[in-house]
């Protein structure tokens, strides 16, 4: 019935915005139930670490019985040997109450894995997707192209190429359909772990590719070819990475580059979107790139990328040929919306018209309007330790809206077709208790960043 529903729709939809709402609506689902089991997997970690230290205390009681009951026989004292006797019982019951909960947390575990696995496997399903990649000092640094499962031999589709964030992995986020529980914990945070963003990313990769679209996840490497941000120093000098042999620069280029050469993309409908750390990238191509930018790429993403106190110049802006579109959460705790207003307060300063930009703004949403689930809102370690309790304060249903809302946006762009238009005074608008919290925020840590 639900895939009857999602074929009607499909023919319906003839409008590029009813087509990719539709998609987003679909994919909501997955994210809610992506958001479920992250809540269970929390929740049985939680269970675990209860059941561990019950486990320890009956453990430390057994062990008082034992050295009463070897006191009691010193003393002869049978009143003492009957209370260690009863100690020793019920330290017994407890530890074998939380071995129970331990295997139950396992059973779980186990279980909570296995329905990841399978919403993943859903999805990727659903697309094709191919290994890409180019060549460093370090060795080969690999990206993954995924693009509709059923396509003309001759078709070609047009291309979203996102850049991740800080600390975070292009390659890693679907390269396997299997979901760890680890992953699950770590999804979408707590943060600067290995592969934090692979499971609730894929609904935002699912709703585009089943647009019509392709989604190339580009990254970079580090000196040390990782990707740990404390290793890339001088981020707007782009500098010559020693360990892989390439600028950050040069590997994104080189990355847009292979992929334009896939006979199933289009090369003249290429959006290149970078996201946090990779916004920042993006305002460097800004800055620095306008003429690789004006000959490779259709339109140009900075999402959640700058910073108030982290404008460069950019002098070659006036010679832009293609729009930028600016995609800002109001409610984003890490890299803050006095950012983006930042960026546009430059451009008008500059010169650069409201017609050759459009903002993208999301009532409240956090750091990634993309994966809809809320985790901690921030990547400064200090800022989430604080404000924790406060953050995801949207509602589920609050947040699916701006997720549809997003993958419009982007389907828009890549299919020429309508999307969202905010007026900066959109930035602005935010809940109460989210305008007080960004308020405190920007005081006491002007210029955050990813």
């Amino acid at each position: 019935m639900k895939e009857n529903i999602r074929k009607f729709w499909f023919a319906v939809c003839s409008v590029v915005v009813l087509h990719s709402q539709c998609f987003a609506a679909e994919y909501t689902e997955y994210s809610m139930e992506i958001e479920n089991i992250i809540a269970e997997a929390k929740a049985n970690s939680d269970a675990k670490r209860a059941a561990e230290a019950d486990a320890k205390a009956a453990e430390r009681r057994a062990e008082k019985a034992a050295t009463m009951t070897a006191e009691a026989a010193v003393e002869g004292s049978e009143r003492a040997a009957k209370m260690a006797a009863e100690i020793r019982a019920a330290a017994a019951k407890e530890i074998e109450t939380a071995e129970r909960k331990k295997r139950l947390v396992e059973d779980t575990k186990k279980a909570l894995s296995e329905r990841a696995s399978d919403v993943c496997q859903c999805i990727v399903n659903k697309m094709n997707f191919a290994t890409l990649s180019i060549d460093g000092n370090h060795g080969k640094l690999e990206f993954f192209l995924y693009y509709p499962a059923k396509i003309d031999p001759n078709q070609t589709f047009p291309c979203l190429v996102f850049l991740h964030g800080g600390n975070e992995s292009g390659p890693l986020m679907i390269s396997r359909p299997e979901c760890s529980y680890e992953q699950l914990l770590n999804a979408p945070g707590p943060l600067w772990m290995d592969n934090h963003i692979t499971f609730p990313m894929l609904p935002m990769i699912g709703a585009i590719v089943s647009s019509n679209c392709a989604v190339a996840s580009i990254t970079f490497r580090s000196e040390d070819g990782g990707l740990d941000m404390n290793k890339l120093n001088e981020k707007y000098e782009m500098q010559t990475v020693p360990g892989f042999g390439k600028s950050i620069k040069e590997q994104i280029k080189e990355q847009v580059a292979v992929l334009k050469q896939q006979p199933i993309i289009n090369p003249g409908k290429i959006f290149l979107v970078g996201h946090s750390f990779g916004g920042e990238m993006m305002i460097h191509f800004l800055a620095n790139e306008v003429k690789w930018l004006n000959d490779n790429v259709a339109a140009i993403g900075v999402y959640a990328g700058p910073t108030e106190d982290g404008i460069p110049a950019m002098a070659q802006l006036s010679a832009l040929t293609k729009k930028v579109h600016l995609f800002q959460g109001t409610g984003d705790f890490t890299v803050m919306p006095c950012g983006t207003k930042a960026l546009i307060e430059y451009f008008e300063r500059s010169g650069f018209s409201r017609t050759r930009w459009q903002l993208h703004a999301y009532k409240d949403s956090s750091h990634s309007v993309h994966r809809i689930t809320p985790g901690l809102n921030g990547a400064n370690r200090e800022v989430n330790v604080e404000n924790a309790s406060k953050m995801g304060t949207q509602t589920k249903a609050e947040r699916c809206a701006n997720f549809g809302k997003f993958i419009n946006d982007i389907c828009g762009v890549l299919l020429d077709g309508p999307t969202s238009n905010s007026e900066v005074k959109e930035l602005d608008i935010c809940t109460e208790a989210v305008g007080q919290q960004l308020a405190k925020l920007r005081e006491k840590y002007s210029g955050i960043t990813q």
